[in-house]
């Protein structure tokens, strides 16, 4: 009688973790280039200055 509700399950976690990856590589995308400009500033890597500033408000530091 309820075949159908393990299927529908499924469908909503895939749905909803292609939603969530989608998500998080525009943000990576978006982040990006600006990990790479303070990297240079920096002079050290891009992974270093990820690993440095794990959390970016979008406000740039003079």
């Amino acid at each position: 009688m309820l075949g159908w509700w393990p299927r529908a399950r499924l469908a909503v976690t895939l749905a909803t973790t292609a939603i969530a990856l989608i998500a998080g590589w525009a943000l990576a995308a978006q982040h990006f280039s600006h990990y790479v400009a303070r990297a240079q500033a920096n002079e050290r890597g891009v992974l270093a200055e990820i690993l440095a500033q794990p959390i970016c408000s979008g406000n740039r530091q003079k």
